[in-house]
């Protein structure tokens, strides 16, 4: 009679159940000459799991212990309630060692193929994500740095603002004083004139104002009677006027 061992392998958490046999058909190191491939195993386990379909390995060569045992492994999806996957293990005496895992009409080879190619789409795509993600961050990071730059600008120019507001009030408060002087200044020349106008018709004194280039500025009331002034004579020269 064949023996047979079997395991169980929840999905949900990841754990494994062993018999004692079964640990006999087991390699627990990568690379080692004994036992059944656990390569073999995840690529049967990701097929079964995959595709909910039975995947089955006839007269497999194992060696442990030094001796030459040939098995039979069965893997299929089960219940319990959650989903796990069962694996049996049959010892076959007597049969010519061979190699043939099929998964209903598919070879162990297949399996492991398409093992490797999804292994391979799933690596490029993490590698291509990666990828989106580092050029990602580098387009922050510039972003971040452009902003920053402009941050800086911004805050420069609001000093320069805040200095040109400040020299510019400055400048008002220069002008403002400056335009006060003048007022008084204008306001003093006003009373001087209106003094002297005051003056000019209270005297009886002929008398004609002239400025250093002899023109006339201004003239008394007594003074027409001496010389023939009329008011737009004020700008001529003295040398147009004649007399009485």
């Amino acid at each position: 009679m064949p023996k047979k061992t079997r395991s169980l392998s929840k999905e949900t958490s990841q754990k494994e159940k062993h018999s004692p046999q079964e640990k006999d058909f087991l390699t627990a190191g990568i690379g080692a000459s004994e036992g059944v491939m656990l390569s073999d195993l995840c690529a049967a386990l990701f097929t079964t799991r995959k595709e909910y379909k039975t995947v089955e390995a006839k007269n497999i060569r194992v060696k442990f212990n030094g001796e030459e045992k040939r098995v039979n492994i069965t893997v299929r999806t089960v219940e319990i309630p959650e989903e796990a996957a069962l694996i049996m293990f049959e010892e076959t005496p007597g049969e010519e060692p061979g190699h043939a895992i099929v998964a209903g009409d598919k070879d162990m080879e297949s399996i492991l193929r398409r093992t490797e190619e999804e292994l391979k789409r799933t690596k490029d795509q993490l590698r291509h994500a990666i990828g989106q993600y580092e050029t990602t961050t580098k387009e922050l990071k510039a972003s971040n740095e452009e902003l920053q730059a402009i941050n800086e600008a911004l805050h420069s120019t609001s000093k320069e603002l805040e200095t040109s507001k400040e020299e510019l009030q400055s400048v008002n408060e220069e002008l403002a004083t400056v335009k006060n002087e003048l007022k008084e200044k204008v306001d003093e020349t006003m009373h001087a004139n209106s003094d002297l106008q005051n003056l000019m018709h209270s005297t009886d004194i002929a008398t004609i104002f002239l400025d250093r280039t002899l023109y006339i500025k201004r003239y008394t009331p007594r003074a027409t009677e001496i010389f023939n002034l009329v008011p737009t004579d004020v700008g001529k020269p003295l040398s147009q006027i004649t007399n009485r």
